[in-house]
């Protein structure tokens, strides 16, 4: 009995070939091979149906598609188990019209076990997921065929475009620009002092209270995103204050006044979505989004790793001891966690039933990159995963948190300098996975309150307080996963679309609009300010995932966006002769 098993990509079909019998004939699509021609909006403002054509590329495919069904008497659909993987399957479905039995097989990883057990465990084309898909890209659709024109009427440039989500997204990179623009510098000093025990080991400290009131001695003092000082009564040094009390605090004889010590739990970080994938490989390789999604797939398609475009951090039972056991045989039964872990996502919208972003399984364990012989940057993504995965299942790092306070002795005002440090008991998961954002270690020697310090040197350092940082492709997604806005599977398209349309610029790692960028968020801010309001993109997100739970109807819900009371149509009902000497006018306050 012949089947025919459609998947995506020519790596997807090699793959699975070889974990199926001969009677199986596997076929790429290579993507969507039904495409809303580029030419106009096609989508009818009535029913919202968009107009789908076969793609001018797919042609041949769709036609060797159809002559392998033609001769089968199975027909599997094995696209991608999101809702862009959905809805190719019912495109090609509605495409092919089968006369024979047409089955949906879903997997969460590319090996022998899991395509043999999805073959046998088939399912139906889920239309809810398919609803849910095609309202994005009709919503999508209308806002950019609608709202574009505009931009390029009163900006005088055909290429641009607006976009339901990458607006939003562009407002956050230029939001943040004017943040560091109005944001008013402080200065201050801080001064840190060099003390010595006496068995000659040395301690630094800041000076944090004169007498009883507190010293500016970090940015914590001040507003993050004003430069404001936070506590007014606070005592800020600057070069006259600081040099008043040098002589004074140099004099002095200083002792342990108190020590602290804590011990703190430090749990292991949970296994990989996509978001927190592409954070930490633009953290760790400087790599962007769309090249991280790139590697993640390759990796994907080959069998390495599960699927990629995921909001959900759990773990199947396979993976977590899978994971349990690797961790055992690499390091030893010793560094597990006394019970499993088991993740959950606080995302009332995530989608459960997929599995969080880990290595695949062989015999019941994970290989590293070097025993997969991985090179480059596949191996250094593939092994940020494998490392993830086995740190969620270690042992907890258990440190001892010190702090330390240090007073003067015969000094005109009484100084209070403080410190904090850590060492590590227990390493635990951090054997395997560290974060680069760690505080820096202070080892202290082994003091006890009431023991005399020698003042050995005493810096004034000058320092000032920063503007908020830019964005980084990291922190821009985020923000936006946090503002939830967009889902996994667009994360990087949105960044990418800012980039290569010049929207913003890429600066040593960091995101900076370009004149472009400002203009045009000026105009949408000035005139369709709610369709880039972060809350309504986030609810326009969860009325898509309410599609999806049958919770909502599609057209009720592109019908309200579109021809609603607070609607698009109504809000684009302005007098244009009227209002373009204004909207000039504005641009040029920029």
């Amino acid at each position: 009995m012949k089947k025919l098993i459609i998947v995506e990509s020519p790596t997807k079909a090699k793959t699975i070939s070889s974990f199926l019998p001969k009677d199986c004939i596997v076929l790429a699509s290579m993507g969507h091979v039904m495409e809303i021609p580029e030419n106009g909006m096609n989508v009818n403002l009535e029913t919202f149906v968009p107009n789908y054509v076969v793609s001018k590329d797919k042609k041949e495919i769709v036609k060797k598609i159809k002559s392998e069904a033609s001769t089968s008497d199975e027909l599997y659909l094995a696209t991608d188990e999101d809702r862009e993987g959905e809805s190719i399957s019912y495109h090609i479905y509605k495409l092919l019209e089968p006369k024979v039995p047409t089955k949906r097989m879903v997997f969460h990883e590319i090996t022998r076990s899991a395509i043999l057990n999805s073959l046998e465990n088939t399912r139906d084309i889920d239309l809810d997921m398919v609803n849910a898909q095609e309202a994005r890209r009709v919503l999508d659709r209308i806002f950019g065929f609608k709202v574009s024109p505009l931009l390029w009427l009163y900006l005088g440039q055909n290429h641009l475009s607006a976009g339901r989500v990458q607006s939003p997204t562009l407002k956050l990179v230029v939001d943040r620009e004017y943040d560091r623009m109005s944001f008013k510098s402080a200065k201050y000093n801080i001064l840190k002092a060099t003390f010595k025990d006496v068995d000659s080991n040395f301690i630094q400290a800041n000076l944090s209270f004169i007498n009883n009131q507190e010293v500016v001695h970090n940015k914590e003092y001040f507003d993050d995103s004003t430069g404001k000082l936070i506590k007014e009564d606070a005592v800020l040094l600057d070069d006259k204050k600081s040099q008043e009390i040098l002589d004074d605090i140099k004099n002095g004889d200083y002792f342990v006044s108190r020590i602290t010590k804590n011990e703190i739990k430090v749990f292991p970080p949970i296994p990989f979505i996509t978001s927190t994938l592409q954070q930490e490989a633009n953290r760790n390789f400087r790599l962007s989004a769309k090249d991280t999604m790139r590697i993640a797939q390759e990796l994907y398609e080959k069998g390495l790793i599960t699927y990629m475009r995921t909001d959900s951090p759990s773990l199947s039972t396979d993976g977590m001891f899978s994971a349990r056991r690797s961790v055992e045989e690499v390091l030893g039964s010793e560094y597990l966690s006394e019970r499993p872990r088991v993740f959950k996502t606080k995302d009332q919208n995530a989608q459960e039933a997929h599995e969080a972003i880990r290595p695949a399984i062989f015999q019941g364990r994970f290989k590293s990159s070097l025993e997969l012989a991985l090179t480059g940057r596949a191996r250094d993504v593939y092994e940020l995963i494998y490392r993830r995965t086995l740190a969620c299942q270690m042992k907890d790092n258990i440190r001892q948190s010190t702090s330390l306070t240090i007073k003067s002795d015969n000094t005109e005002n009484t100084y209070t300098f403080s410190a904090k440090g850590y060492v590590d008991i227990d390493l635990g998961f951090k054997r395997v996975y560290t974060d680069e954002k760690d505080e820096e270690k202070l080892i202290f020697p082994n003091l006890k309150e009431g023991d005399k310090l020698l003042l050995d040197n005493l810096d004034v350092i000058n320092s000032s307080t920063n503007p908020p940082k830019r964005w980084t492709e990291a922190t821009l997604i985020q923000k936006i996963e946090k503002l939830g806005i967009g889902r996994p599977s667009t994360y990087a398209t949105i960044v990418s679309a800012l980039v290569s349309r010049k929207y913003v610029i890429v600066k040593d790692n960091y995101l900076v609009p370009t004149f472009l960028g400002f203009t045009i968020v000026k105009f949408l801010d000035s005139y369709l300010s709610k369709f880039i309001d972060y809350k309504f993109t986030s609810f326009m997100e969860a009325g898509l995932d309410e599609i999806e739970n049958k919770k909502i109807d599609k057209f009720k819900f592109l019908n309200d966006f579109y021809n609603g009371d607070n609607g698009l149509v109504k809000s684009l009902d302005f007098k244009i002769g009227d209002k373009k000497d204004a909207i000039f006018l504005e641009l040029s306050n920029i």
